[in-house]
């Protein structure tokens, strides 16, 4: 595992990290300006070399508050010395940020449960005295309001940090290491929240000191930098500290993190904000600029770690501008999906793989060679679906994209350190049309399972264009509200959303291995048996394909029901590469009807049971691996809710054996790579929504609201996370850890407080 935070020297970091390079020249006649100061807060030691007076002796006081107190009076007077320094850098550059020392004060926060303290951070400069005009001009850049440079001003407002400090004394009879962890911890978790909270916010600065000793850091979402050590009391540091202080208090706010297409806005008391989808990006050459505002958050989980995706989904309306007082565009009745994420630089954006879905399933369905084809037994679906293609109808089944962005991309890691290695990662904004709920959250079994069925025609059509979806969860599986009419027996349009991970099957020109490269995808609650194992099945079992067979296991399974009998027969499995197909993405299916059907309901026995298999770990327990493996009838008859038992043990046990038997059946058949091999595989989902059908009183059945229960993606994105009890995954807290992710694994060795959150990220950090 590659630790997510690296160390870089320092005139590397000043030169690839630091907000902006200052010219020698101007930073001499800043040195110049502090040296020629009468009552000067430093001592020259030389040509370009001093030290601050409060530095310059042999040891600090034992106080932290007195130890590092005067560095607000130095960082103060360096802002004056450079701020009359004649030349470009006076007359292109502003003082923006101060340093304001706070031993121990909270950070002002809107997630409950945050209680981060901090003893320092570069805010941004109060503008109380500014002219209004000015005020204005500065406050849109940044934010909706500043903080004032004043003792009374109490608390820290997160959004306004763009640099947190962390201070702490070499104590006598204390190890040097604590002091260096615990600086190190607090420093990573404050800038996890930050970042967290703050979706301006495209990279973070921060500042250690340990005795005279200060390290800086600089954090992003692809990798994280740490560079030390500057010495506060040596003549030959002097420079250099003097730079890093400019460049941070002289920096504009996008040089300091913050994303200038993103504005925020303070209404009552919550915070809302405006995001600008430009008009001058390539993809959308002659538009002009959209603006849209957050209503409410759908998805903003909070991660433990800095680096990766923080996916974050929001309710918007779409506005005029991104001025506090804009009016909405049209109808503000009328509100729209912004999801904005941090993707690998080089990954295609999900409108570019939608639209090639869309080529793919056209071609596939106006093909009128396809019985002389290499894809004959994918006829019978042609014909199925086939009237989809009148006015490109089978778009309804997907997300419709109104507009999106491909924004900045973080800094490349540059180092001549070649084991470590990080891929860029841009920001992508995509806007749906359409306002859907995750098929988890519909009221009642009846609306969830009429979804599931009429999803299967996306997936279809995908596989049949030769795509895998790879990511079928209970929040990629959407339900759009159209109200009942025509032949439509639901009131809900099942959409089938989140393409970003779709791949083609077996990329033609590939070897065979080529797909199994990928790192495990998708949703750990719902991902397929041999993907989440890393195994292929491969032992034969009974075949149960026949109607005989059928009414046969009826039988066995009313006469387990009555004798409640034991046992079950597991398939053994075999280790080897795997490969993502179309079945993966039924097989997902299977998983999310057992998730809703034993968890979703109210029925404490199934509950219990489905908090041992449903886990937000890529590492499946026993009883997650024999929920598959196994006959699942007879368990299922026992744990359900009464009232489903008919028709879903059976239904269920019957669905799953069925698809571990066409496993076995194409991997022993060498046909895993071919896309002819999984016509059956709908014929056996099919079957499922017969057989459920043949009784209704289920349909009515309520589902539990207001659960917590939705799973994490440890792939990819957050979501809101479970109730369930899951020790492998400590991170599922909505509580912030004061310890940093994994940032110590090739640094020092983490004490007991950071070494919890360090495990809790292990399962996320593997398939990141």
């Amino acid at each position: 595992m590659r630790p997510e935070i690296v160390q870089c020297g320092l005139d590397h970091f000043q030169e690839h990290y630091a907000p902006f390079q200052i010219p020698e020249q101007q930073v001499s006649a800043i040195l110049a300006n502090l040296f020629s100061q009468k009552n000067a807060v430093c001592i020259k030691y030389g040509e370009g070399k001093g030290v601050f007076k409060p530095f310059d002796k042999a040891a600090l006081p034992r106080n932290e508050d007195d130890a590092y107190r005067p560095l607000k009076q130095i960082v103060d007077t360096v802002a004056k010395a450079a701020s009359v320094v004649l030349g470009d850098f006076a007359s292109t550059r502003e003082l923006n940020y101060y340093l304001r020392c706070c031993t121990r004060t909270e950070v002002d926060s809107d997630i409950s449960g945050s209680e981060h303290l901090v003893h320092g951070a570069f805010e941004k400069r109060c503008l109380c005295d500014s002219p209004p005009e000015t005020q204005r001009k500065k406050e849109s850049s940044v934010g909706w309001h500043t903080v004032s440079d004043h003792p009374s001003s109490g608390n820290i407002e997160i959004r306004n940090i763009a640099a947190v400090c962390e201070f702490n004394l070499e104590l006598e009879g204390r190890p040097e290491k604590i002091d260096i962890l615990d600086n190190q911890e607090n420093v990573v978790s404050a800038n996890v929240q930050i970042m967290n909270e703050d979706p301006r916010r495209m990279f973070t600065y921060g500042l250690t000191v340990e005795g005279y000793e200060m390290t800086l850091w600089y954090f992003c979402r692809s990798h994280s930098v740490m560079a030390g050590k500057i010495h506060l009391n040596s003549p030959d540091d002097f420079r250099r500290l003097v730079t890093i202080f400019v460049s941070f208090m002289f920096a504009t706010p996008e040089e300091m993190g913050y994303d200038p297409t993103i504005t925020a806005h303070r209404a009552a008391d919550e915070t809302q904000y405006t995001y600008k989808i430009p008009g001058d990006n390539a993809d959308r050459e002659g538009f002009k600029d959209r603006f849209f505002r957050t209503v409410a958050s759908i998805d903003d989980h909070s991660s433990s770690n800095i680096t990766g995706r923080m996916t974050r989904v929001w309710k918007v309306r779409e506005m005029q501008s991104a001025e506090d007082d804009a009016l909405p565009v049209g109808d503000d009745t009328v509100h729209y999906v912004l999801k904005d994420v941090w993707r690998d630089s080089a990954a295609p954006t999900e409108r570019e793989i939608q639209n090639q879905i869309f080529t793919d399933i056209v071609k596939f369905l106006s093909n009128t060679s396809l019985s002389d084809s290499n894809l004959a037994k994918l006829l019978p679906l042609q014909e199925k679906h086939g009237h989809l293609l009148k006015s490109n109808a089978f778009k309804r089944y997907f997300m419709t994209i109104i507009a999106d962005y491909k924004g900045r991309e973080t800094r490349a890691y540059v180092n001549d350190d070649s084991s470590h290695k990080y891929a860029t990662k841009r920001q992508y904004r995509v806007v749906y049309k359409e306002l859907c709920k995750d098929v988890g959250k519909l009221d009642k079994l009846g609306d969830v399972m009429d979804v599931l069925e009429e999803v299967l025609i996306p997936l279809q059509l995908m596989h049949c264009a030769g795509w895998v979806h790879r990511d079928i969860s209970s929040g990629n599986i959407l339900a759009y509200e159209v109200g009942p009419g025509g032949n439509r027996r639901s009131r809900w349009q099942a959409k089938l959303s989140d393409l970003e991970y779709a791949k083609r099957f077996y990329p033609r020109g590939e070897d065979k291995d080529g797909e199994s490269k990928d790192p495990k995808t998708g949703t750990p609650y719902f991902m397929p048996h041999e993907i989440l194992t890393s195994q292929y099945l491969s032992a034969p079992v009974p075949k149960s394909s026949s109607e005989d067979s059928k009414e046969k296991e009826k039988e066995e399974l009313k006469e387990y029901q009555a004798q409640r009998g034991n046992g079950m027969a597991t398939v053994q499995t075999q280790e080897s590469t795997v490969v993502h197909n179309p079945q993966h993405d039924v097989e997902s299916l299977w998983w999310l009807k057992l998730w809703i059907l034993t968890f979703c309901v109210n029925h404490p026995e199934s509950r219990e049971w489905a908090g041992l298999v449903f886990r937000n770990s890529l590492n499946p327990s026993k009883k997650r691996r024999g929920a598959f493996t196994s006959n699942i009838d007879r368990l299922l008859s026992d744990k359900l809710r009464p009232d489903l038992v008919e028709p879903f043990a059976f239904s269920m046990g019957r669905f799953g054996g069925r698809l571990r038997e066409e496993y076995i059946r194409r991997e022993q058949a060498d046909e895993v790579l071919d896309l002819n091999a999984y016509g059956k595989v709908y014929e056996i989902a099919d079957e499922f929504f017969t057989d459920i059908k043949e009784s209704s009183a289920w349909r009515e059945v309520p589902l539990l609201k207001g659960r917590k229960d939705e799973p994490v993606n440890a792939k990819k994105r957050s979501r809101p996370t479970s109730n369930l009890p899951d020790p492998s995954c400590p991170s599922a807290s909505r509580k912030r850890s004061r310890g940093p992710s994994k940032a110590f694994d090739a640094v020092l060795k983490p004490s007991k407080r950071a070494k919890a959150c360090i495990d809790s990220c292990h399962a996320s950090h593997r398939a990141t």
